[in-house]
């Protein structure tokens, strides 16, 4: 199986692509446990939507136009405007469901809520045991919209990042799968297993073992992203990960295929 490390040393995958939108888990973790279990939130059933759109900055910001003044003293002088790239874009009103807790519940409280935008939407969970932390975050940005990359490249690569707090990182070549819905029935993705270190304050030093899933759909501005890391040896297995995704859906959207 493929390997790809961080700058710590080793290889890395040949479709190089470097992506700095990513979410780091330092970020968005506020506190964590290890092997102690938390009280359990029930599920919340009711839907979660992406807030009141914003304009946000886009990759490539043009520079201020160039000022023509009129000959005639005392004239204004005219602009010209820059065209806009998402004159013609709405961002999309969706909705998101987890409709299985058999694997984890959510729990906000590890999560910093504030680490994502007005459009975003940051969920935390746990794992029942204690050992296991992880977010499921979706942003909807004019930054994603207007991506140079397309689906397929943007989300194989963001499924191979590492979280700044991990460092030792390895993780397996990352694989398409099918499983997260949506309108359209299903919303491909890629998925990787990781292996790594942290020495956080919040964690101290120990190994921990995860997964990753991501998908961007640039015609809907949208970056979504599932995350989870455990304890090494008391990590979930991938048929309980692949549970985690099937149990995700999304109303408002049917993604095109990878």
């Amino acid at each position: 199986m493929t390997l790809i490390r961080g700058a710590s040393g080793g290889r890395r995958t040949a479709r190089a692509i470097v992506i700095t939108a990513s979410l780091s888990l330092s970020s968005c973790l506020a506190s964590c446990s290890g092997g102690e279990s938390a009280s359990q939130a029930g599920p919340s059933q009711e839907p979660t939507t992406s807030s009141s759109p914003v304009t946000l900055p886009t990759l490539d910001a043009p520079g201020p136009p160039p000022v023509h003044a009129r000959n005639t003293p005392g004239a204004v002088p005219t602009l010209n405007q820059a065209p806009n790239p998402d004159a013609g874009w709405t961002p999309p009103a969706l909705k998101f469901y987890n409709d299985d807790y058999s694997v984890w519940y959510q729990d906000d409280s590890i999560t910093l809520q504030d680490s994502v935008t007005d459009q975003g939407n940051l969920e935390g969970y746990r794992t029942y045991d204690g050992y296991c932390l992880g977010y499921v975050n979706r942003d909807i940005s004019p930054v994603y919209h207007q991506q140079k990359f397309d689906d397929d490249t943007y989300s194989y690569n963001r499924a191979s990042q590492a979280d700044p707090i991990v460092h030792d990182f390895n993780t397996d070549k990352p694989e398409k799968v099918g499983l997260v819905r949506d309108d359209g029935g299903i919303m491909g993705g890629y998925s990787a297993r990781w292996t790594g270190i942290t020495d956080s304050q919040r964690w101290g030093q120990r190994d921990l073992t995860g997964y990753r899933f991501s998908r961007v759909v640039g015609g809907a501005g949208l970056r979504f992203d599932a995350w989870i890391g455990c304890e090494s040896g008391h990590e979930i297995s991938v048929d309980q990960w692949h549970t985690i995704l099937g149990g995700i859906r999304i109303e408002g959207m049917a993604s095109p295929d990878l």
